[in-house]
């Protein structure tokens, strides 16, 4: 076996940055499945499985109908940035990587709005179980998406710095990746909490 193809199978077991890139945000997604899926199996055995939610009073829905469709928004935006980045269209890109920052912001903004108007409302964490778990899960996951918020801002800085463009697209995988996860939580969660729950 000459030196060349030792160096080709060498690459291949290591994989490049992107592989290792999605390999890290895959593993904290496994991680942080779990996590969610102990928080919802705990609502609905706690749901469905007794009397006490009862006749309570429903969640504001002032600001709960933006949170899904402006989580939708941040991952059509990184899909975007991608696309662009890929024909090497570096000022759309920009501008979408720019938007998915803008989105993924007002995301957080409107989650803690909805977290107001349900303390304006009298609902409070420790007013009883199914409450308290409605802020144990959009808490969650709205660190989450906070967390996410992280490497759409450098990504940004990169798409402003970087002269090439390519250098970055591991990286803008990734945190599309993340954002899927992000978003099919989010899912659940909207149909969980204002939908069955309603």
């Amino acid at each position: 076996m000459n030196h060349e193809s030792m160096a080709q199978n060498s690459s291949v077991i290591r994989g490049g940055p992107m592989a290792n890139a999605r390999l890290g945000v895959m593993l904290f997604i496994a991680a942080a499945v779990m996590l969610f899926a102990a928080l919802v199996a705990g609502f609905l055995v706690l749901r469905f499985g007794s009397h006490g939610f009862a006749g309570m009073p429903s969640l504001p829905g002032s600001w709960n109908g933006l949170l899904f469709p402006v989580l939708l928004l941040t991952l059509i935006a990184l899909m975007r940035a991608t696309v662009h980045l890929r024909a090497l269209e570096v000022r759309a890109t920009r501008l979408w990587i720019a938007l998915a920052l803008a989105s993924s912001i007002a995301f957080v903004v409107i989650l803690v709005l909805s977290w107001n108007a349900a303390l304006a409302v009298g609902i409070a964490p420790g007013t009883n179980v199914r409450f308290g778990l409605y802020y144990l899960m959009t808490g969650a996951h709205g660190v989450h998406a906070l967390g996410g918020v992280v490497p759409i801002a450098i990504l940004a800085m990169q798409a402003r710095r970087s002269g090439d463009p390519h250098r970055f697209l591991p990286f803008l995988h990734a945190t599309e990746l993340y954002w899927r996860f992000v978003i099919a939580v989010g899912l659940v969660l909207f149909v969980l909490l204002y939908v069955v729950d309603a």
